[in-house]
């Protein structure tokens, strides 16, 4: 996706970007006004691009079962907006998917295995920020089946409409 005279409506976003790797400038350009993102099961691999903070308008992420890995970029606290935050069950279980240019991807390995040494993918690390409290309208949390150390921050009893909450 290059050039200026790309405009891209939402439902047509979902659909270009579910055959792609989230990054930065499709984040940018066609998904700077969209309210919900859900892409589970869509074979995206790497790490979650911290240009995701600039969706201003998003009510809903929703990237579980893929094969995310790394850190869990800060800039996500800043989608005060946000209803829902799916990010669960990056790794475990028989998952290969096929990537539109035909390489079989293994989402149990860090970048789905297409590295030069398969090394196993741990789902999303890092800790937890006091910045979740942020979230004022978060409904529904989901982070099981990743990799987050250290406790959880007082301040989610910030999150007086916080109804699901799934961890572990």
């Amino acid at each position: 996706m290059s050039g200026s005279n790309n405009r891209l409506n939402s439902k047509r976003a979902i659909h270009f970007v579910s055959s792609l790797t989230l990054t930065s400038t499709l984040v940018h350009i066609a998904l700077r006004f969209i309210q919900i993102l859900h892409l589970p099961h869509n074979c995206i691999i790497g790490t979650i691009p911290p240009e995701l903070g600039q969706l201003r308008h998003l009510l809903s992420l929703e990237l579980h079962g893929n094969g995310l890995s790394g850190e869990m970029p800060r800039a996500i606290y800043d989608l005060e907006n946000l209803q829902a935050l799916n990010l669960a069950d990056q790794y475990g279980g028989d998952r290969e998917c096929t990537k539109t240019d035909g390489r079989v991807v293994d989402i149990n390995y860090r970048m789905g295995g297409l590295g030069v040494r398969y090394e196993e993918n741990v789902g999303l690390t890092g800790t937890l920020g006091p910045e979740i409290g942020a979230w004022r309208s978060m409904k529904g949390l989901y982070l099981f089946k990743n990799s987050f150390e250290g406790v959880i921050p007082e301040s989610i009893g910030n999150l007086r409409y916080l109804r699901f909450l799934r961890l572990k």
